[in-house]
């Protein structure tokens, strides 16, 4: 009789411990429901899925119920922030901290919302754009460590030069985030701005452009040049290669077969009346020869991410300040005329 009590109470208490596991409200101190619970199996296994209070999101393990950070992952970084692992992505939820020196763009801000143009990798002076009311400015901004000679080797100007142009007062509150607006009399931006805030686009194409500001230091809005071969006869004419731009000086690209391959009728293919309109304009296949560049524009300064360019890609495209490394492909590469030291020239003195 004692063992089928025993028996009739283990069995008791084995149904009450499968009951109590099965019910899903438990966590929260809720009794099982009187009513049924559809499960898979129908009720014979437990099936019940917990959610974890302390969960992870970034690199942060996060308890749900007291909106506190309960640590941080200790995972070596060093791969998983160049490849922007899931792990890592979390830290970029942060405000520029230059966000106060340019009030009027979201604190939000990497790379002056457009990562394509501005990357700014290792903080030296690089040309933003400043937008207001619509009206589009040019500015230096300086980073941390910036100071008069780390401009002069960027802009290319003498440090002489630069020197005149700013008292040593000015120069001595210069500190990350430090905006220029010009540099004085080394060098204008009124040009620039001009250009960026020109209504009208279409007189004017990218050899016009360069050649105009290598000369005067603004655009002629109507300064359209159709033949390359004339924009490269210009180019010799008034300007001399140099192995040290500064900002104004023309940049020449040119694919390595010059114009060869080309949609010179603007048809949209690449046929034989393209290279019969090559040679009837007595177009050039190398790229280095006169005529056989694709492109013009003015060199604003290099800095350890590239070289910073005033272009125009195409005669309907507006003016634009754009890193080299992001030019339209067809364009080619830097090529200096055949005989000269480098593929960038300065107006002749």
């Amino acid at each position: 009789m004692q063992k089928i009590i025993f028996f009739i109470t283990f069995l008791v208490v084995l149904l009450r411990g499968v009951t109590a596991a099965q019910n899903p409200y438990e966590s929260i101190g809720k009794p099982m429901p009187k009513g049924k619970i559809l499960t898979l199996t129908n009720g014979k296994y437990p099936e019940v899925i917990e959610n974890d209070t302390v969960v992870r999101i970034g690199s942060v393990m996060f308890n749900t119920v007291t909106g506190e950070v309960v640590a941080f992952l200790t995972k070596d970084t060093l791969h998983t922030e160049y490849s922007l692992e899931p792990d890592v992505v979390s830290r970029w939820l942060s405000p520029d901290p230059l966000a106060e020196k340019s009030y009027t763009i979201t604190p939000y801000r990497y790379g002056n919302n457009n990562p394509i143009i501005f990357t700014d990798p290792d903080g030296r002076w690089e040309f933003q754009i400043n937008e207001k009311d619509g009206k589009k400015t040019a500015v230096l901004v300086a980073q941390k460590g910036d100071n008069l000679q780390s401009l002069s080797d960027h802009t290319g100007i003498a440090l002489d030069k630069l020197k005149g142009a700013f008292s040593d007062d000015a120069i001595a509150k210069w500190e990350e985030g430090t905006q220029l607006t010009n540099l004085g009399s080394a060098f204008s931006f009124d040009g620039i701005n001009e250009a960026l805030n020109a209504t009208k686009v279409t007189g004017c194409n990218c050899f016009g452009s360069a050649l105009e500001f290598g000369q005067t230091g603004t655009v002629d809005l109507n300064g359209e040049i159709s033949s390359p071969i004339e924009a490269d006869k210009r180019l010799i004419d008034g300007f001399e290669s140099t192995n040290t731009p500064k900002t104004g000086d023309i940049v020449r690209y040119a694919r390595k077969d010059g114009q060869k391959g080309i949609d010179l009728n603007e048809d949209g293919k690449i046929n034989s009346r393209d290279e019969a309109a090559r040679k009837s304009q007595d177009l050039p296949d190398n790229g280095s020869y006169s005529g056989g560049q694709q492109h013009y524009s003015t060199f604003l300064l290099k800095n350890n991410n590239g070289v910073q360019v005033l272009t125009k890609n195409g005669y309907n495209a507006p003016w634009q300040i754009r890193y080299e490394k992001n030019l339209p492909a067809i364009y080619g590469t830097k090529t200096a005329l055949t005989g000269d030291p480098a593929p960038t020239y300065t107006k002749k003195k």
